[in-house]
């Protein structure tokens, strides 16, 4: 996946509010289905994708949060 100005956008206009982050969830599960073998979400609401290798080189983890911050204001 090429990171371009147009893919921040996507990213960062999705929804991922901590408790509520399904709509972000959704698309990067979308978005590692077209480059990983296996995708499924656990049981905490992660993303697991998982991309099979063709050797027994090393392992590589790629861990990242989905949520943002929010704020209610009164």
């Amino acid at each position: 996946m090429v990171l371009t100005i147009e893919r921040i956008r996507e990213l960062t206009e999705k929804r991922g509010v901590a408790g509520n982050e399904g709509e972000i969830r959704e698309y990067i599960a979308g978005q590692a289905k077209k480059a990983a073998d296996e995708v499924y979400v656990d049981r905490l609401g992660s993303v697991i994708a998982k991309k099979k290798g063709t050797g027994t080189g090393r392992h590589v983890l790629l861990s990242a949060h989905m949520d943002e911050v929010g704020f209610i204001v009164l």
